[in-house]
């Protein structure tokens, strides 16, 4: 049996058997302080640390959503995007191409300065 010294004390038992080759291994932990302190510190600490907090609604409900999705959660961007930015300026892009009676090239005449 082997004795390490410290704040937990372990006994290593090696036990093999000649016959069927089994090697089996147990640890036994000994606290050398008693039950008592360990739980008066842990109150201690518990009482003093104090906790962060999100800074409003809004950031805990998008990183809520970050976490759920995982690494897919450049979707949640891109959809924000597309629905935000994209696709107002498509449907605008086909309403001036409609009212002007002008393709996608000649739309461009549309502004002197779009002409390069």
């Amino acid at each position: 049996m082997l004795i390490y010294d410290g704040m937990t004390s372990l006994t290593e038992g090696l036990k093999a058997d000649e016959k069927d080759r089994d090697m089996s291994i147990s640890f036994e932990e000994k606290k050398s302080m008693p039950e008592n302190a360990d739980k008066s510190r842990k109150k201690k600490k518990s009482m003093t640390t104090e906790r962060d907090q999100w800074s409003g609604p809004l950031d805990f409900i998008m990183s809520m959503i970050a976490y759920a999705v995982g690494l897919g959660s450049f979707l949640v961007v891109y959809i924000i995007f597309f629905s935000l930015g994209a696709l107002p300026v498509f449907i605008m892009e086909i309403t001036i191409g409609q009212y002007a009676q002008r393709g996608a090239m000649e739309i461009w005449n549309l502004c002197p300065l779009f002409k390069g």
